[in-house]
């Protein structure tokens, strides 16, 4: 394949989200969604800013200089004592979208991310938690990719 090639097939992605487990269709284990939208910058997140609050979440801390919004923690579905987070930070023109599932009462795990699961009928919640996030970003009209980066934790935390 000539170099041409290769840079053809990735120009439609920023180089962040280049990496191999990018698609086009979700993968158990695929944890963030990358949605292509016309805005960029301030509109895009105010785009992200109005999905979420027309879905019902309240906005922690929005941070529009930084291009990054996190919502408060929203009990999932019917299960009360597991509460969702959903995080969207803008890079031009892609928002990337990512949930936690907070569990109060745990020690050993509080703070889980939220992955398609393999197995739907073996962990509800992860399934319904990880559907609010596709509904999420087919609400945000894009194009949408499916992406498990290499190292989440160390790309961007949650705090």
């Amino acid at each position: 394949m000539k170099l041409w090639h290769v840079v053809a097939l990735l120009a439609p992605c920023p180089a962040w989200a280049q990496y191999p487990s990018l698609s086009r269709t979700p993968f158990s284990g695929a944890n963030e969604l990358v949605v292509h939208v016309p805005d960029s910058g301030a509109l895009a997140w105010a785009r992200a800013a109005r999905v979420l609050t027309a879905r019902g979440y309240q906005l922690l801390r929005p941070e529009p200089a930084a291009h990054r919004l996190k919502t408060v923690p929203r009990p999932v579905q019917q299960y009360a004592f597991a509460k969702e987070t959903i995080e969207v930070r803008v890079f031009g023109q892609y928002l990337v979208v990512r949930g936690v599932i907070h569990y109060p009462d745990s020690v050993r795990y509080p703070a889980v991310p939220v992955v398609m699961p393999a197995n739907r009928g073996r962990n509800e919640i992860q399934a319904q938690a990880w559907d609010e996030l596709e509904a999420v970003a087919r609400a945000l009209k894009g194009a949408v990719w499916y992406q498990a980066p290499i190292n989440a934790a160390s790309k961007w935390p949650f705090k």
